[in-house]
């Protein structure tokens, strides 16, 4: 672990494996082993420099009249786990402020994680949702849809398109959606993750579009009548 040699370490300080920085917290560390033991983090120093943390747990060693003969202490090197920390609270911290909403299901359909823009689409807070049923966040006439979309998910592994929502105050609203379906390491289905925007503002845009549309169609059929019923100077300019 620390790049030596047994022969290399036998004999040398504890202090010996650690970076001058370390040293406070080492003897602290030290004080609490000979009070009964001491659990906790370290970093340690290779023979090459090279630093890296340390989950250590120490203990003292008695003789059979209680006095303390010796140290004993547990090193393990935890460089990937705190790597894979770092990821988990990069994506952590990706995943609470992103935009959409983002929501983890179990098997049975009940929420087990929101993000706060999930919450805030819904109008519910991220502790008001843990436990929730999916279906609880559509209304009635929204059941044939959701059906179809969950069928599809256990089916097929995965949906994606547009379903209607309701707001915690009964207001339903449109959605865009993806879903997959989440399996362990053994194949089997552990739950759900979603992926929700809210697409009213889009689809208001679209309606007004539509209208427009329409108009504009409607404008141009009448245009020839129009034309037809006006003085022949105007007729000839229009046409």
């Amino acid at each position: 672990m620390f790049g030596y040699s047994k022969e290399e370490l036998i004999g040398k300080e504890i202090a010996f494996i650690y970076p001058e920085d370390q040293i406070p917290e080492l003897e602290e560390a030290l004080k609490a082993t000979m009070k009964g033991g001491w659990v906790g983090e370290l970093v340690g120093k290779r023979k090459n420099g090279e630093l890296f943390p340390m989950a250590i747990s120490a203990s003292t060693v008695l003789d059979d009249k209680g006095e303390i003969i010796a140290h004993t202490a547990s090193h393990r090197d935890i460089t990937e786990r705190k790597r894979v920390e770092k990821e988990i609270r990069k994506l952590s911290s990706a995943v609470e402020q992103s935009i959409d909403g983002i929501a983890v299901g179990d098997i049975e359909l009940n929420l087990t994680y929101v993000n706060d823009a999930f919450a805030m689409m819904h109008g519910y807070s991220s502790e008001e949702m843990i436990g929730m049923k999916v279906g609880d966040l559509h209304t009635e006439e929204q059941m044939d849809e959701y059906g179809r979309c969950i069928n599809q998910i256990k089916t097929e592994g995965s949906w994606m398109g547009e379903i209607g929502h309701v707001r915690k105050d009964g207001t339903p609203f449109p959605t865009y959606m993806y879903f997959t379906l989440l399996k362990g390491d053994d194949g089997e289905p552990t739950g759900i993750l979603a992926v929700a925007r809210d697409i009213t503002e889009r689809k208001q845009v679209e309606e007004v579009l539509e209208i427009t549309e329409r108009k504009c169609r409607d404008i141009a059929e009448f245009l020839p009548d129009l034309i037809s019923i006006l003085p022949k100077p105007w007729s000839h300019e229009l046409t």
